[in-house]
């Protein structure tokens, strides 16, 4: 996280713990703020340590961890396949098979 985006999130939490009203908000939906308000930073600390450590190993578990959140992880040894779709499997096995009768 980059010092800007450190102060941001530092002058969101102060001003939300600040406006928090304990008689009429509950302290879940204090919470539930804090979290939307730090997602953004926290969102590009994370790409920015998967393009910019200096640590390979960060920059391949930050870059992991994004593909994984938007693509959903990978399902085999091999990144470049998909889990089979039951639907594509069944056409494709009826497809290939000769047809009865003929």
């Amino acid at each position: 996280m980059t010092p800007e985006q450190r102060r941001q999130l530092d002058e969101t939490i102060t001003a939300l713990s600040e406006e928090w009203n304990p008689e009429h908000e509950d302290l879940d939906e204090v919470a539930k703020k804090v979290l939307r308000k730090g997602l953004v930073p926290s969102i590009q600390s994370i790409v920015d340590v998967a393009m910019h450590s200096s640590d390979e190993k960060q920059r391949m578990i930050a870059a992991r961890y994004v593909v994984d959140r938007n693509l959903g992880p990978l399902t085999s040894a091999n990144p470049l396949t998909r889990a089979e779709d039951p639907l594509e499997a069944l056409f494709r096995k009826s497809s290939s098979s000769p047809l009865k009768g003929s």
